[in-house]
């Protein structure tokens, strides 16, 4: 088995569609989520209760999407790819019209003016493609 993915428990519960909410505390939250997650072994990931700052630290690596959160990652040195997707009208009028004109969309190649992390966009944001671009161990 790979390595333990990490997640914030708020993104959990969002995920589960709000099943959380009625719980009085955190602790009852927590517990709730935690059996859940050993009901579903295949899920291997690990719940933590952090900040996003936390969570991005403790990660092996980082996905996420283009803004400001590529810098937060930065700041706390980890590996991080950069992945960005648009209604497909969207992408199709854009690349019609030329509108982008920059190399990069991540922020950190952006500012550098060089590829410091990978970018994947539109039809490359794929389970595949992330799994065998980033093996888990």
């Amino acid at each position: 088995m790979g390595r333990k993915h990490t997640v914030k428990a708020s993104e959990v519960n969002s995920w589960l569609g709000h099943q959380c909410d009625h719980f009085s505390d955190e602790i009852q939250r927590e517990d709730y989520l935690n059996s859940e997650m050993r009901r579903h072994p295949a899920i291997n990931c690990q719940l933590v209760s952090a900040t996003g700052t936390d969570v991005m630290a403790a990660a092996d690596v980082v996905v996420c999407a283009s803004g400001t959160a590529t810098l937060e990652v930065m700041l706390v040195n980890r590996p991080m790819v950069v992945c960005y997707r648009l209604a497909a009208k969207t992408y199709a009028l854009v690349k019609w019209f030329k509108l982008v004109k920059s190399r990069f969309f991540a922020l950190p190649n952006i500012l550098a003016d060089e590829a410091l992390v990978p970018e994947l966009l539109q039809h490359e944001v794929t389970g595949d493609v992330l799994r065998k671009r980033f093996p888990t161990g």
